[in-house]
């Protein structure tokens, strides 16, 4: 889409001026032409079909009949928007001098507008955007420019149209208990106020064929967390993001995916709740992916473990294992499930977790990657197993090493 505004002088209403738009590949071949009328004010806009994403240089003409301009060196590519909080870690990958960071764009909201920068122009980023705009383009191989709509402890409803967060009385309400819901109808943009970050971003792209978005939030609003309303905290929560997620596919037609990565090394009481709160929407609303990243850790001290072990007398001396987050682990995961979900065409992605399910009469049978620890897990949350008639099957499970096994309980008189 191509916008622009001209001077032009109107004489009883009779002056037409048509602009013509051509795109042209290397070769000087027409691979599409659109055209459009300016408007008394003297803007228009054209709309063109795009291109498939490469690193294929065009140049696009256009020309009023009399003046011709021509912009050259064009890419085609996908725009990803990253959404949500900034977090106090840093997220940044170190490269190598040399590296190519060419097509790599940002886009960001300076002095009052949408700015479009390079990789080279980009200290205003946020590291994390940079790194996922890299790896992202290591691996699908194709131009990429990355919104960076992302705000530092940012609440969810940022980003929620003001319409939603206010027509919802279970929402309103929410907003109300957590001193989020502002009296005055006005949004301030590129704040941390409701609505400001949807009209700052989402709205003002509306007109962007968007690829997908990425969402990284709940840090925030789960600071209000309040024990004693725990579960009422959480479903109000919860309300708000698929609501959230249901206002931003509307508003781009249902044609972009959203993923939504789970916290990764929050030490606070409420994480757990928090993973399993951001887990739900990617249940319930189509095209809504999550992205597990709280295993994202390594062992730091292991080689140092088996030293000890090896000169240890004792066999009940044992020795604490340390663990490190991992950034190229957590980007891996990443760009490895925006990949399965948004660019590869024959896979079936169950969960990045499992490696192998088994289902038989009686029980379900799941076996974990060999990163996944599962000892310490006493409940598992949210898991519900309905017959084919509605009625809830209650179940026992057991933990072996990387496996986890359900057994469903029948009464005896019961046919599966």
């Amino acid at each position: 889409m191509l916008s622009k505004s001209i001077e032009l002088t109107y004489k009883d209403g009779k002056t037409i001026v048509v602009f013509r738009v051509k795109v042209v590949n290397e070769k000087d071949e027409l691979i599409v032409k659109s055209e459009s009328m300016a408007d008394v004010n003297g803007d228009f806009t054209i709309v063109m079909k795009g291109q498939k994403g490469s690193y294929s240089a065009y140049y696009l003409e256009i020309t009023d009949g009399l003046n011709t301009e021509k912009i050259e060196n064009i890419t085609f590519g996908d725009i990803w928007i990253f959404a949500g909080e900034q977090e106090y870690q840093t997220h940044s990958i170190k490269y190598d001098d040399d590296y190519d960071f060419s097509n790599i764009s940002f886009i960001r909201y300076i002095a009052g507008k949408l700015v479009w920068s390079e990789y080279k122009e980009s200290d205003h980023i946020y590291s994390l955007v940079k790194s996922i705009a890299v790896s992202l383009k290591e691996k699908v191989n194709v131009p990429i420019a990355l919104v960076d709509a992302s705000l530092y402890e940012g609440y969810a409803d940022a980003w929620m149209s003001y319409e939603t967060a206010t027509k919802h009385k279970n929402i309103s309400k929410y907003l109300t208990e957590i001193e989020r819901l502002d009296e005055e109808k006005t949004v301030d943009k590129n704040t941390n106020k409701l609505s400001s970050m949807y009209e700052t971003y989402f709205n003002n792209l509306n007109g962007y064929k968007i690829k997908g978005i990425i969402w990284s939030q709940g840090s925030a609003d789960f600071q209000k967390f309040d024990e004693s309303k725990k579960n009422i905290f959480i479903s109000d929560y919860v309300y708000l993001l698929i609501q959230l997620f249901n206002d931003v596919m509307d508003l781009f037609e249902n044609k972009i995916d959203i993923y939504c990565i789970q916290e990764s090394y929050c030490d606070k009481e409420y994480a757990a709740d928090l993973r399993n709160a951001q887990a739900i929407p990617t249940y319930q609303i189509k095209d809504i992916h999550l992205i597990p990243t709280y295993d994202t850790f390594e062992l730091i001290n292991e080689e140092n473990n088996k030293e000890q072990d090896e000169v240890s007398t004792s066999e009940e001396e044992t020795f604490e294992e340390i663990y490190e987050f991992s950034i190229e682990k957590y980007l891996n995961r990443i760009i490895d499930l925006i990949y399965i979900g948004s660019y590869s065409k024959n896979s079936i992605d169950i969960s990045t977790s499992f490696t192998n399910f088994m289902v038989d009469n009686y029980q379900i049978k799941i076996s974990f990657d060999s990163s996944y620890i599962l000892e310490n897990v006493e409940e598992l949350y949210g898991l519900e197993i309905v017959s084919s008639d509605g009625k809830i099957i209650p179940y026992e499970f057991t933990i072996d090493k990387n496996n986890l096994c359900i057994t469903l309980i029948f009464e005896e008189d019961e046919v599966i």
